[in-house]
């Protein structure tokens, strides 16, 4: 006899957030966190209160529980080029992913150990992927932490200038 799952819809969408939550951080070794939901969410969603998506839209941003970006110590400079190169294209946005994806092509294999830590600094840290492209075409100004020479050139390839 088959039977239908007995668990309410929400707490089935948190059980897959957890999944792809687990699978980020295995594959891109994102530190140990939880879903990035507010905790009242999480146990509202647990007990069957409340839908995910009625929640989700009335959360402030300081209740969110986001991963920090820890750069990996021991990755030899291929490997951290293949790495650069996967995550350089696989964004959060196309545009980001067109845009990172072929300066990455054209660029990682001349970057020296130094510039591959300040692109992987500035891809990996921002939480927004939205703040990375207003800052690499100009619409925003860049925070003093992320300027420097490796999003120099990425502006300059933005505008088609290098």
């Amino acid at each position: 006899v088959l039977r239908s799952h007995t668990k309410p819809r929400s707490d089935v969408m948190v059980m897959a957030l957890q999944y792809v939550v687990r699978f980020l951080r295995t594959s891109i070794n994102l530190p140990r966190v939880g879903v990035a939901l507010t905790r009242s969410t999480q146990r509202c969603c647990y007990e069957g209160r409340v839908s995910l998506s009625a929640d989700v839209s009335s959360r402030s941003e300081e209740d969110l529980i986001l991963p920090r970006y820890t750069p990996r110590v021991d990755e030899s400079v291929e490997t951290k080029r293949a790495r650069l190169l996967y995550q350089s294209r696989k964004r959060g946005t196309l545009e980001n992913g067109i845009l990172l994806g072929k300066f990455a092509d054209d660029y990682l294999c001349q970057f020296t150990p130094k510039q591959l830590d300040l692109y992987d600094t500035l891809i990996n840290t921002p939480s927004n992927d939205w703040q990375l492209y207003y800052w690499i075409v100009g619409k925003e100004e860049t925070p003093q932490e992320y300027d420097n020479e490796v999003l120099d050139l990425l502006k300059q390839h933005a505008r088609n200038q290098a």
